[in-house]
């Protein structure tokens, strides 16, 4: 059981990643690699489904009762995790200050709203391929995945927290690292950019295309 939450908390994690990568590339049109951590990996998205899976789970066929559940589990878990982040690492990684019904900017209705339709759609549709996808790993690759995983993430959690903590020259080696861990990680969610800007663009020629032929068949 164990195991199979560890997968989730990565595999979740790291299309979470994506996401935010994608999102933002649709909102300022602009490359960003998304999250405080140098990997391809948001950790509130990967611990935000496995808390899902374990508690919500059980009422995944009653849809209107998963969708409420979704709502309030996830707000509870972004007001959270934004307000611990704003005062460990004075700088927050999202702000809702300018969304009508927000708590200080930390959650606002309209995401969290978007959290439960999410939450219905990962419950309902994601996970059992995500489920069988686990399971069709063999154990023993799936535990050295996990090993690599969790060791790449040690290293990135350490250097991120170095600065807090005031440990610079020490951690020299773990730096580097990290900086390893940044390159990979620019270069996925460069071409993540790249190729939703080129879906914006061919979704626009398309609809040039058809308003072009309504006005020649008019």
């Amino acid at each position: 059981m164990f195991y199979q939450l560890l997968m989730f908390f990565f595999i979740y994690g790291f299309i979470g990643w994506c996401l935010e990568v994608c999102y933002n590339a649709l909102e300022q049109g602009e490359w960003s690699n998304r999250g405080f951590l140098n990997g391809t990996i948001c950790p509130i998205y990967g611990v935000g489904v496995v808390v899902v899976l374990a508690i919500l789970e059980p009422i995944s066929d009653f849809g209107p009762l998963l969708f409420v559940g979704g709502v309030v589990l996830c707000s509870a878990l972004e007001l959270i995790t934004g307000y611990i982040m704003e005062k460990v690492f004075h700088q927050r990684w999202w702000d809702y200050s300018n969304e009508k019904f927000n708590i200080k900017g930390y959650i606002c209705l309209k995401f969290s709203l978007y959290w439960g339709v999410g939450v219905v759609f990962v419950v309902k549709l994601v996970h059992p391929t995500v489920q069988r996808f686990v399971d069709w790993i063999p154990y023993e690759a799936g535990l050295v995945a996990l090993t690599i995983a969790l060791l790449v993430l040690a290293i990135d959690l350490v250097d991120t927290f170095r600065t807090v903590i005031g440990i610079n020259r020490e951690l020299e080696t773990v730096h580097e690292a990290a900086l390893a861990i940044r390159k990979v990680s620019d270069g996925i969610s460069e071409r993540l950019f790249e190729g939703t800007m080129r879906a914006v663009e061919e979704k626009e020629e398309l609809e040039q295309k058809i308003q072009e032929s309504r006005e020649g068949l008019g």
